[in-house]
Parts: C-alpha cells; sequence; structure tokens
C-alpha cells in the first residue's frame, strides 16, 4: 500500500472538511446577523392585515449588536461643563440658586440636569439651516463635538436665527434622550439648551436584539396602534426617562417605530 499516497488524500479529505464546517459557520453567523426577507414579507402581511400599514422594506433586514452606552450627565460635574465651553478662563457665580460660568460675552448655566449655553452678541440672522451649518460644526467642535457622533437636524427660522436640533449618536445609531436645541445664526451659535453627557464606556454583550419582526407583530395586541402608518423601522439608544437626570446614566439599543405623524414609539422585549 502507498502510505504517502494515502496520507495526501487524507490530508485533502481533512482540508476539505475544514471549508465545509468554515463554510456552515458563516451560514449560521450569517443568518443570525440577518433576517430573512420571506419573514420580513409574512411579517408585512400579518400588520396590514390588522390595520397597521407598513412596507417590507421599512423592516431593517441587518440585526443591530447589543451594546450597553455608559455616560455621564455633565450637569452633575458644573465645572467639567464650563471647561467644555470655556477651557479655564471663566468666572462662576450663583444665581437664582442655579450655577452660572461665564466668559466674556458668554455663559453657562447649570440649572438641575440641563445646561443653557448663551452667547450674548449682536445676532446676524440668516435665510436658511444650509447657510449656518458650516459655523454650527465650527462652533459645536470647539466645544468638544466631533461631527461624525452627532445629528443634527434643521428647524424653524424665526426673526432671522435658526432652531436646530442636536442628538448624539454611536456607530451611526441615534441616542434618544441626548437631545439639545440650538439657536444659530450666520456667526455661529446664539444659544444651546438640554441634556449634555459625556460617554465614559461600552459594554458589548457579544448578543443581538431580538428579531424586530417578532416585536413588530406583537403589536397587533395592543390597541393603540391600530390604524397606524408606520413612516420608519430603526434601531436606536434609549435611555429610560425616570432614569435620566441622574449623574450617571446608561443606554441601550431598542427598536423604534415612527408613525405617520412623527411619533415614536419604543419597541421593547418583555
Amino acid at each position: 500500500m502507498n502510505w504517502g499516497r494515502a496520507k495526501t488524500i487524507l490530508i485533502i479529505l481533512f482540508l476539505l472538511i475544514d471549508v465545509l464546517l468554515l463554510g456552515f459557520l458563516f451560514v449560521v453567523k450569517n443568518g443570525a446577523n440577518y433576517i430573512n426577507e420571506e419573514t420580513a414579507r409574512d411579517t408585512t402581511a400579518v400588520l396590514n392585515a390588522h390595520n397597521i400599514k407598513v412596507k417590507k422594506e421599512q423592516i431593517p433586514l441587518r440585526r443591530v449588536d447589543k451594546k450597553i452606552l455608559y455616560f455621564e450627565n455633565l450637569a452633575a460635574t458644573p465645572e467639567k461643563a464650563a471647561e467644555l465651553f470655556f477651557g479655564e478662563n471663566y468666572k462662576a457665580s450663583v444665581e437664582n440658586n442655579c450655577k452660572v460660568y461665564s466668559n466674556m460675552e458668554e455663559s453657562v448655566t447649570i440649572e438641575k440636569s440641563t445646561i443653557l449655553y448663551e452667547n450674548n452678541r449682536k445676532i446676524s440672522p440668516c435665510n436658511s439651516f444650509e447657510q449656518i451649518k458650516k459655523a454650527v460644526l465650527f462652533d459645536l467642535k470647539k466645544f468638544g463635538f466631533n461631527e461624525d457622533e452627532i445629528i443634527l437636524k434643521s428647524g424653524d427660522i424665526k426673526n432671522g436665527v435658526c432652531y436646530v436640533q442636536l442628538m448624539q449618536k454611536y456607530e451611526g445609531i441615534e441616542v434618544n434622550g441626548t437631545e439639545m436645541i440650538i439657536e444659530a445664526d450666520n456667526l455661529g451659535i446664539i444659544k444651546m439648551h438640554g441634556r449634555l453627557f459625556d460617554l465614559k464606556r461600552v459594554e458589548n454583550t457579544y448578543e443581538k436584539l431580538p428579531d424586530v419582526t417578532s416585536l413588530l407583530v406583537n403589536m397587533i395586541y395592543n390597541p393603540d396602534y391600530n390604524g397606524l402608518e408606520i413612516k420608519d423601522i430603526k434601531a436606536v439608544y434609549y435611555i429610560p426617562s425616570q432614569y435620566i437626570d441622574g449623574a450617571e446614566v446608561c443606554a441601550y439599543p431598542v427598536h423604534a417605530v415612527t408613525g405617520d405623524k412623527n411619533e415614536q414609539y419604543i419597541l421593547e422585549e418583555y
């Protein structure tokens, strides 16, 4: 018997088995990362049959990693918030039981869990969000915000002032509860008000969010959703309202449904 040839055949067989196992693992992992299109189609049919209007294309097929974000609420550390806006050059005082930090025309007021930044210069009227976007981003960068970690949503313009909503994001996903309202003109930010959070650490659970199709189907058992026309379905990070004013908060990923009137519903697994 030619043992050299037999050894070669065995090696080739083992390599083929390894390739088959790797292929099997890839299929299993890929299946865990994505929702089957047929499942999305069946989910759409069930929802529409129960008077919840949705299109198959609106159902995200890629499943999201379940990561937990831990934030520090900067209103709980006022000096740190002041340094974010002014560096080390500021004066501190107390007005109406609120801590106030100022530098020339600018001031930061800490009231409970919110922060108000104001620039008391003369207003330079603007006509559109696009006109002031570059100046706003410049100011935000100066205040420690990275452009790839925030979302800016344009709003109304009143008396030459543009009202913009700022929201923090992580890996492209919005963090609900981190909204701040910005008032800006041609020269940049005039006012900025809301909760300001600093991301301290991220915990990877090595799990995936629950299959969104199962959460969507559960909507048919809630009469509040009857007649809802779904505009958008996406994953968001969510800070529960009962904890949002804490010195330290955590945000966890959930699926959110937005209706045609821009109302948002959080779909959680119970």
